[in-house]
């Protein structure tokens, strides 16, 4: 009977740690389903992506084409649709992959609009 005790009193500690670790684990996984640390994981990944990232590098697999004052005082505003069908695929043919046209466009403007609508419908390269 003496060596039951030694033997309880010698894992209790044990038990008394795994207790601890489990209730230490379901308090951090209910606080993480309930979004308790989304704010501070979201700011170390912020911040993880900004010392990774170099702020010369340049992806020559990306390149932003601009409509400048320049472009609008040689072609006035609004672009015609023949100018951006005609831009749309110029920047197609050289290869691009994908073109993002980021411009709203709620009516036809000038001639060409048959060949923006075919181009557009057609080719599923541009967005």
């Amino acid at each position: 009977m003496a060596m039951r005790g030694v033997i309880d009193q010698k894992w209790r500690p044990v038990f008394a740690g795994a207790l601890i670790a489990h209730t230490v684990f379901i308090a951090l996984a209910i606080a993480m389903a309930l979004g308790v640390f989304q704010k501070l994981e979201l700011l170390a990944y912020d911040l993880g992506v900004r010392l990774r990232a170099d702020a010369n590098a340049k992806d020559e697999r990306i390149a932003l084409v601009l409509i400048t004052e320049k472009d609008l005082a040689r072609f006035g505003w609004p672009l015609s649709d023949g100018i951006l069908a005609d831009a749309l695929s110029r920047i197609r043919t050289d290869g691009a992959e994908a073109v993002v046209m980021d411009l709203f466009r709620d009516f036809p403007v000038g001639e060409g609009r048959e060949r923006l609508d075919e181009l557009l419908t057609k080719d599923r390269g541009i967005i």
